[in-house]
């Protein structure tokens, strides 16, 4: 089953992701990888799995493979530190943030982001505070006293928990499951 964060890990030890996909599959046809038992041995399916959101060092390493390929261990622990270097890249923990336009974010803390544009936020807890959200936004996983205000076009918020606050124009773009 594919998690946040998944990546493909190449033979030469490369990873592979994009912000926007979660699915080893759709990695392997955006990357135009043959995902077929006579190519598996060129690349492994990989995640890390979130524990402590707001801090990538706590992430739990796991390959998704029945019988992973035998070079994998060659080049694991290189590709265990590239992934978990991408995933602290994402953390927005404290300060202002003027404005995100793409990619993959988790707002925590105190971090204040004043406008997203477009790209994904995956996961605001803490006291983090998000305004400005437009185009194809998409905010998910918000939690603790987290705020977001000031949504527009067609952005969508999803999984609303504990006391976060979202405005009316927030609430308007919220998608329920």
């Amino acid at each position: 089953m594919c998690n946040f964060l998944s990546a493909l890990v190449l033979r030469n030890g490369d990873v592979l992701t994009h912000p926007m996909l979660d699915s080893h599959s759709d990695l392997v046809r955006y990357f135009k990888l043959p995902d077929t038992t006579a190519y598996i041995t060129r690349f492994a399916k990989v995640e890390l799995v979130p524990v402590d959101w707001a801090d990538a060092a706590t992430w739990t390493w796991r390959v998704d493979e029945a019988e992973p390929p035998m070079w994998l261990e060659e080049v694991a622990e290189k590709a265990e530190a590239a992934l978990r270097a991408r995933a602290a890249k994402m953390i927005l923990k404290d300060g202002a943030h003027d404005l995100i336009v793409d990619g993959c974010w988790i707002v925590a803390g105190t971090a204040t982001v004043r406008d997203v544009r477009a790209g994904r936020i995956v996961r605001v807890q803490d006291s983090a505070t998000i305004s400005g959200v437009r185009g194809s936004a998409t905010i998910s996983g918000v939690r603790g006293s987290a705020t977001i205000s000031d949504v527009r076009d067609s952005a969508t918020i999803s999984d609303v928990w504990d006391s976060a606050q979202l405005d009316d124009s927030a609430k308007k773009h919220q998608v329920t499951q």
